[in-house]
This record gives structure tokens, sequence and C-alpha cells, in this order.
């Protein structure tokens, strides 16, 4: 199979939707990053955990859409794993040994609302997903009607 006659062939729906994958996954990764760069703003001496907004609204979407790609609860769940890992590993760990998360006793609760808000707005996103109707198979014979080419199966 190739595309528009010029001899490229036209990547399989699996390629297709391994890379959609991992572009999300790859979202995830920079959602943590700059969750972790926003939760410590401040508005004048008010702290205001922008980072931790961000991601009570994207993650969600991110978790919907893996869902879309794939409803297997390991696939749809991994950009929120991927978010987790990173949180974690930047948060702790950070770029020379720093830790990113606020860790004072008057900002550990910023940290809390990011890692809490994230983790909860995820698995809701989870469930909102297994709590979907699944769409029973079309039965067969209903799909679309085979042109006169493909009615010998494939062989020329």
């Amino acid at each position: 199979m190739t595309g528009k006659g010029r001899g490229i062939p036209t990547p399989s729906a699996a390629a297709l939707e391994g890379g959609l994958l991992g572009l999300l996954l790859l979202d995830a990764i920079l959602l943590a990053g700059l969750g972790l760069v926003f939760t410590p703003f401040h508005v004048d001496a008010v702290p205001v955990p922008v980072g931790a907004f961000l991601v009570v609204v994207v993650l969600p979407w991110l978790v919907l859409r893996a869902a879309d790609i794939d409803p297997r609860p390991s696939v749809a769940g991994a950009p929120l794993w991927a978010w987790l890992l990173t949180t974690v590993v930047l948060g702790l760990w950070g770029p020379g040994g720093d830790a990113i998360l606020p860790m004072g006793t008057t900002t550990v609760w910023m940290s809390l609302v990011l890692v809490g808000g994230g983790l909860l707005a995820g698995v809701v996103a989870l469930r909102r997903h297994a709590a979907r109707p699944v769409a029973p198979p079309p039965p067969p014979g209903s799909g679309p009607a085979l042109s006169k080419a493909g009615q010998d199966g494939g062989t020329r």
C-alpha cells in the first residue's frame, strides 16, 4: 500500500496509534515539568499553585485521549503513570540534586495539591473511561460495501 502513487508506504494503524500514544506520554512528561515549575508561583505574597491547576485540567484529557487509542486500563492510564513518575523523580531529585517540590512548612500544601490533585484527576478520568458503555461489535456483513476490486479477497 503506497501513498498517492509516490511509492511511499503508508504507516499501519498500529504504528499511528503507537506514535499518538508516544506523543501523549511526552505531553504527560512535559506537563509534569511545567506543573513542578509553576506550582510555587506567587502573586505578590500570595502563593498561587498555577501548576497544580494546569495538571488538574490537562491530565484527565491526556488519559481520556489515551483511552480512545486503546481502551485497556494499562494503556489508558499510561499518561497518568508517566506524569506521576516524572513528578516524583524531578520533584524529589531534580536537576543537580535540587528538590523542585516545595517542602517548606508553609508551602508543603502546594506540593500536596499538585500530587493529590493530579492523581485524583487522573483516576477520575480512568474511572469515567471504565464506566463508558462498550459498543457491541457490528454484525457480520454490515460493514462498508466492498468495491469490485476488493471482492477477490485481496489477491490479484
